[in-house]
C-alpha cells in the first residue's frame, strides 16, 4: 500500500491528476481509514479547486486520525474558502492544541482573526507564528495586513520590508507595501514599488493598482495613464474577447430596461451612499434594478439599498465568469461598473461583456481602459478640455453633477458659530485620506499659513514617520508643529463633529477631495480648491461650481494661496457662508435626488435608443 501512496503522490505532484485520484480511490477502497491516504486525496481535490470535496476528505482523515493535526489546519484552509469562518478557526484552533509550535496554524489563526475584525488579535497570532519560525514569509505579510488595518503603518512597512528581505520576488507584499506607502503620504514610491511589482509578475491587480495610484501624483496626467489602461485592457481583457456571446436582448427603444450595479461598495461607503439617490428614486415603471453586490460588510445602506432593488445578487462566491453568466440569465439591459480599477473590481466580468451596453460610474471619474464598457459617465465640469482621447469609453455628461448627496442618516448634526469668530485665528483643515495630501498640496498650505499669522492646521494623518515628515516639510517653511493639530481615526458622527472646529477646508490635490467637500460644505465649512488637469483634480470644482462658490476655485497654485489667505481675512463672509452653506446645498441640484435620477435615466434611455439603432 505504500507503494501505492508514492505512486499516487508522484502522479499528483506532475500534475497527473486523473492518475492520481484514480490511485488514491483505489488505496481507499481497500482501506478505508487510511488517514494518510485521505490527506493526500484531500489535498488534491484542494489543489484542483474542488474545496467542498476536499474538507469532506479532511474530515475523514481526521476520522481515521483524531491527533493529525496537518488534516486540521488543512480542513480549516478549505472551510475558510467555503466561506465558514467560525468552522475554519476552530480546525486551526484543534490543530494548535494538539501541536502548539505549529507555525502554519498560528499564522492562519491570525488570518481568521484579521477576516472577523480583530487586527490586534491577528499580530499576536501572527507573531507567534513568527516566533516559532523567524524566516517565515507569510507570517511577516500577514501582519503586514493587520498592522495596516489599525492604521500601524511604520509597523506595517517593516514587516513587508522583511518578507521581501526573506523573498525578493514576492510580488503581493510589493503590491500591499506600495499600498502602505500611499496611505503614507508617499505617491513617488508606492509607484516604484508597483513598478517593481509589475517586473516581478504583470498581474491584473497589480497594474490596477499602478493605475489608480498615478492621479495622486502631480506629475502624472491623462496623456501618462493612458497607456496602462489600453495595456490592462490588451493583456487581461482582450484574452477574453471569445467569450463574449451575441446579444438578443428585445429592441424596443421604449419599453422598461433591466439595469444592473456592480460593486464591492454597497455599504456605508462612498459608493454606497452616492448610489442611494439614484436607486431609492429609479421610476420603476421604466426600470428594474438589480444588484450585483461583492460587498462583504452589512449595514443599513446594504439594508437601503437593497430595498430599493428588484433583484439582490449575493455575488462573493461567484466567480467572474459565474458573475458574467448570472448577468445574461437576468437579461440586463444596462450594466454599471462601479469600481473601476479599485479593490474589488468586477472587469473580468465586464470584459465578458454580458450586457449590451456597459457603463462606468461612481468609484471615481476616470476610465476603465475596456473596449467593452462602453460609456462612462461625467459632468460638464470633471473633464478637461481634450481629454476625451485619453478614455476608452464614450462621455455622457450628466446634467449637473456626477455625484448626488444624501446626508449621514444619523440625528442630523447642527451647525455652530464659526470658531474663527471667537478663537481670533483661523483654523483650516483636511479630514480627507492621508494618501491625498501630495508634497505640491503641503508646499502650497505651507504658503498659506505664511501670510496668514496665528492660523492652525487640523488634519487626519497615521502617527509615527508620516506626521513627522509632514511635520518636517512644513517646518521648512517656517511653519512648526505647534500649528498643526493632528486627529486619529474616528467614528462617522465624531468625524462630521470634527468640522465644527474648523472655519476653512484646504481640498487637496491633485486628488481632489470628494465625498469630504460635500460633508465640509453640509457642517458649513467652505472649500477652497484647485482645478487640475485630470478628472479627479477637478471634483471640488463640479461642486463648488453647482453652488456658484467661484471665488473658492482656483486655477493655480498663485491663485489657491491668493484667495485662501483673502477668505481667511474676511470674517463676515466666513460667518455668512457659516449659516448659509447648507440650505444653500439643500436647495441645490447636488441633493435633488429626483433631479438626478432623472438626469441618469435620461443618459441611460439615450445609450438604449443608441443600441436599438445601431447595436
Amino acid at each position: 500500500m505504500d507503494a501505492l501512496l508514492q505512486s499516487a503522490i508522484v502522479h499528483q505532484r506532475a500534475g497527473r491528476w486523473a492518475e492520481a485520484e484514480q490511485t488514491y480511490r483505489q488505496i481507499l477502497q481497500a482501506q478505508p481509514r487510511h488517514a494518510t491516504g485521505w490527506f493526500e486525496y484531500a489535498n488534491l481535490l484542494a489543489a484542483t479547486g474542488r474545496v467542498a470535496e476536499a474538507a469532506s476528505a479532511y474530515r475523514n482523515a481526521i476520522a481515521s486520525r483524531p491527533d493529525f493535526a496537518e488534516a486540521y489546519c488543512n480542513l480549516g484552509n478549505a472551510t475558510q474558502l467555503l466561506g465558514d469562518l467560525e468552522s475554519a478557526k476552530t480546525a486551526f484552533e484543534h490543530a494548535v492544541q494538539l501541536r502548539p509550535n505549529f507555525p502554519e496554524a498560528w499564522n492562519n489563526l491570525g488570518n481568521i482573526a484579521q477576516d472577523q475584525g480583530d487586527a490586534a488579535g491577528a499580530i499576536s497570532k501572527h507573531h507567534k507564528a513568527i516566533e516559532l519560525r523567524p524566516d517565515f514569509v507569510q507570517a511577516w505579510y500577514s501582519s503586514g495586513g493587520a498592522y495596516r488595518s489599525l492604521g500601524r503603518l511604520d509597523e506595517a512597512l517593516e514587516a513587508y520590508d522583511r518578507a521581501l528581505a526573506l523573498q525578493p520576488a514576492f510580488e503581493k507584499a510589493q503590491v500591499n507595501r506600495a499600498g502602505v506607502l500611499r496611505d503614507m503620504g508617499r505617491q513617488q514610491d508606492a509607484i516604484d514599488a508597483l513598478h517593481r511589482a509589475m517586473e516581478i509578475h504583470s498581474r491584473p491587480e497589480t497594474l490596477s493598482n499602478l493605475i489608480y495610484a498615478l492621479p495622486m501624483h502631480p506629475a502624472y496626467d491623462a496623456a501618462t495613464i493612458w497607456p496602462l489602461l489600453k495595456r490592462w485592457n490588451t493583456e487581461f481583457a482582450e484574452p477574453l474577447a471569445g467569450e463574449i456571446q451575441a446579444h438578443t436582448n428585445d429592441r424596443t427603444p421604449d419599453r422598461r430596461l433591466r439595469v444592473g450595479y456592480v460593486s464591492p461598495d454597497f455599504n456605508f461607503h462612498p459608493v454606497g451612499r452616492f448610489t442611494l439617490p439614484l436607486l431609492e428614486n429609479h421610476d420603476r415603471a421604466q426600470f428594474e434594478v438589480f444588484c450585483y453586490s461583492d460587498s462583504k460588510l452589512h449595514d443599513n445602506v446594504t439594508d437601503r439599498l437593497r430595498a430599493s432593488a428588484d433583484l439582490w445578487c449575493d455575488a462573493t462566491k461567484l466567480s467572474d465568469a459565474q458573475l458574467a453568466q448570472k448577468i445574461r440569465e437576468d437579461r440586463i439591459d444596462i450594466l454599471v461598473d462601479q469600481a473601476a480599477h479599485l479593490a474589488g473590481n468586477r472587469l473580468f466580468t465586464f470584459a465578458r461583456n454580458p450586457a449590451p451596453v456597459q457603463v462606468t460610474w461612481l468609484s471615481y471619474p476616470g476610465s476603465t481602459g475596456l473596449r467593452t464598457i462602453d460609456y462612462r459617465f461625467s459632468d460638464p465640469y470633471l473633464d478637461p478640455p481634450g481629454d476625451q482621447r485619453f478614455y476608452s469609453e464614450q462621455t455622457i455628461e450628466l446634467p449637473d453633477c456626477y455625484w448626488c448627496y444624501d446626508p449621514p442618516s444619523e440625528k442630523p448634526i447642527e451647525v455652530v458659530d464659526l470658531p474663527a469668530a471667537s478663537a481670533r485665528f483661523i483654523t483650516f483643515g483636511s479630514l480627507n485620506n492621508f494618501a491625498k495630501i501630495s508634497e505640491d498640496a503641503i508646499d502650497l498650505w505651507a504658503r498659506v499659513m505664511q501670510q496668514t499669522l496665528s492660523s492652525r492646521l487640523m488634519l487626519l494623518g497615521p502617527k509615527g514617520t508620516s506626521q513627522l515628515r509632514f511635520e518636517h516639510r512644513m517646518a521648512s517653511h517656517g511653519i512648526g508643529r505647534e500649528r498643526i493639530d493632528w486627529l486619529d481615526r474616528m467614528p462617522r458622527p465624531q468625524y462630521m463633529e470634527t468640522y465644527r472646529r474648523i472655519d476653512i477646508v484646504l481640498d487637496t490635490f491633485p486628488y481632489n477631495g470628494h465625498t469630504t467637500t460635500f460633508d465640509a460644505i453640509w457642517m458649513g465649512v467652505p472649500v477652497m480648491t484647485l482645478a487640475g488637469k485630470t478628472a479627479v483634480s477637478r471634483g471640488g470644482l463640479s461642486v463648488l461650481s453647482n453652488l456658484r462658490l467661484h471665488d473658492w476655485i482656483a486655477r493655480g497654485a498663485d491663485e489657491f494661496v491668493r484667495q485662501a489667505v483673502k477668505m481667511a481675512g474676511d470674517l463676515p463672509r466666513l460667518i455668512q457662508l457659516r449659516r448659509t452653506l447648507r440650505p444653500l446645498i439643500e436647495g441645490s441640484a447636488l441633493m435633488d435626488k429626483p433631479r438626478f435620477a432623472r438626469g441618469v435615466e435620461a443618459a441611460y434611455r439615450k445609450i438604449w435608443r443608441g443600441w436599438c439603432e445601431n447595436g
